[in-house]
């Protein structure tokens, strides 16, 4: 047939030129387009290589015993399919993040049997039926110029970071009144006033905490304090008396640049599992999530989600000496960092030399134990930590996360009997007072759905993405359940599914459908918008 009847079982996403054999008949598919991880990709290299020296001119007396004719004439050595038709050769690359090229796969053509690498080229496979007459006379090796997708990560993150900033100061402008009558009661605008409202309005609640130790310490703070990890208040600190000062800032700046990062890695990581566009699902996902907010605010949730990242990169490259490093770090900025160890060992157990990366590991607790030490040093009482949770009304319970779970039903159940009396002064959960009870039953059945959202995500994820994936989610889901709070069971529940990146990976997954997705984002961008608005009008949101 004319070449300009060849055509692809579909159209490619990226424009991709193949070089292709001389004209002739064939009886087999001539071409297979195959992903395989760039490092397989370089230990066949080597053994081809190794292979064409040394025993190729005994494969070649072989295969001429049993040589057949070729419908169609061409080069013998090509008919023979001996030798690979080096289109473009491929050296040895260093490791990449995740053990991969910068494009996470090298694109392998074979054509006619011959293998052609082909870096960094996005194809979509395409099979030449039997029969197919290619029209080219010659075989030219070029190697063409194929332009490499762009990570969506920066102009999503930035974009959205804009619009939750806008959106805020935009609620605090035009409600009247824009202030909680009680924010007094919470706030200290010792801390929390530095360069006006565009700053100001993202130090709440948990902020001033984190702001009191980066200026100051534990050791004149008051024992709840402990409570709130050291290394997020030690960097804002720093960045703070290098901004002259203006700590908020630095809080803020610190958590952007954190974020950033964090949602340019998980791109990637995604991008390895989902393809281009389940990954930009996944950051989607990801920027519209209704805590997406704390992002910006001068709250831990996007050092930690960096570190998280970082840690399971790291293990994935077989790298635990500089994982448990960065797991050390994410305990020492928050104690939900535990939950990083048993799914980063279990990656390390499927070596061959699983007794030494356990080891690296292990650097993780003896990081920690920096904290303690601390305490020891500015108060006296390496352990404060521990009892530190009882004052904020969390006490672990004897049934574990089963404990927390129950109690989250309850409360749960309450709502709904609260909703359907529509009475504002009989409460069916008596445990929180002062409070309007239809709110209360209103938090309580958002914790809720929260929790069943993350679990059925945490399952998917575990089946999708494998054990360590869903052993994260799980074991980070079960820590904040095993402390639940005595008035509210599930507090801050939306907030701490926010930084388990496997959930989103999960919901991408499931988002692949166009009603899927835009049932996810437009539910997950009402929700943002509501919970900013309760942000800046110092309503408690997490």
């Amino acid at each position: 047939m004319p070449e300009a009847d060849f055509v692809l079982a579909e159209a490619p996403a990226e424009q991709d030129f193949l070089a292709l054999p001389q004209r002739r008949e064939v009886d087999q598919p001539l071409i297979e387009v195959l992903d395989e991880p760039a490092r397989l990709v370089d230990l066949r290299h080597a053994a081809r290589d190794a292979r064409h020296l040394l025993v190729q001119p005994f494969l070649d007396v072989l295969q001429l015993a049993r040589l057949e004719v070729a419908p169609v004439s061409g080069d013998s050595r090509r008919q023979l399919g001996l030798p690979l038709l080096e289109l473009h050769q491929t050296t040895a690359v260093p490791d990449e993040l995740f053990g991969q090229r910068p494009n996470d796969l090298e694109r392998l053509v074979r054509v006619d049997g011959c293998e052609v690498a082909r870096r960094h080229a996005r194809m979509i496979p395409a099979v030449v039926s039997t029969g197919q007459r290619l029209g080219t006379q010659h075989v030219e090796a070029r190697d063409l110029p194929l332009e490499s997708a762009r990570n969506p990560a920066v102009e999503i993150f930035l974009w959205s970071r804009a619009a939750i900033w806008a959106a805020a100061l935009f609620a605090f402008l035009v409600f009247e009144p824009n202030r909680h009558p009680e924010a007094a009661r919470w706030d200290d605008p010792s801390v929390t006033r530095d360069l006006g409202s565009v700053t100001d309005i993202w130090a709440r609640w948990d902020s001033i905490f984190f702001l009191r130790i980066a200026e100051h310490g534990y050791e004149h703070l008051s024992r709840s304090a402990t409570a709130f990890f050291p290394l997020y208040p030690a960097i804002v600190g720093v960045v703070g008396r290098v901004f002259f000062g203006h700590y908020v800032l630095a809080g803020i700046v610190v958590s952007i640049v954190a974020g950033l990062g964090a949602f340019v890695l998980f791109y990637r990581l995604a991008e390895t599992r989902l393809g281009a566009e389940g990954a930009r699902r996944a950051v989607l996902y990801l920027a519209v999530f209704p805590m997406a907010l704390f992002f910006q605010a001068v709250y831990t949730e996007s050092l930690y989600l960096l570190l998280t990242l970082a840690a399971f990169a790291l293990a994935e490259r077989r790298r635990f000496l500089p994982a448990g490093i960065v797991v050390g770090l994410a305990l020492l900025t928050r104690p939900a960092g535990v939950a990083l160890l048993p799914a980063l060992a279990l990656l390390a157990w499927r070596l061959p030399n699983a007794r030494g990366a356990l080891a690296r590991l292990a650097v993780a607790p003896a990081m920690f134990a920096a904290y303690p030490l601390l305490l020891w040093w500015q108060r006296g009482d390496p352990w404060a930590f521990l009892t530190a949770q009882g004052i904020w009304a969390r006490h672990l319970s004897p049934a574990g996360p089963l404990g927390g779970i129950w109690n989250g039903l309850r409360a749960g159940w309450a709502g709904v009997r609260q909703l359907a009396s529509g009475s504002h002064t009989h409460t069916y959960w008596p445990a929180v007072e002062g409070t309007d009870p239809m709110r209360v039953a209103a938090i309580n059945l958002e914790c809720l759905a929260a929790l069943v959202l993350f679990v059925f995500l945490t399952v998917v994820a575990w089946r999708r993405f494998g054990a360590p994936y869903g052993l994260f989610s799980a074991l980070s889901l079960a820590i904040p359940l095993s402390v639940p709070s005595e008035r509210w069971p599930l507090l801050s529940l939306p907030r701490f599914g926010l930084v388990i990146f496997p959930l989103f990976l999960a919901l991408a997954a499931i988002g692949g459908r166009p009603r899927a997705h835009t049932a996810i984002v437009s539910i997950s961008s009402l929700l943002l918008g509501v919970a900013v608005v309760q942000w800046a009008l110092w309503q408690w949101v997490a």
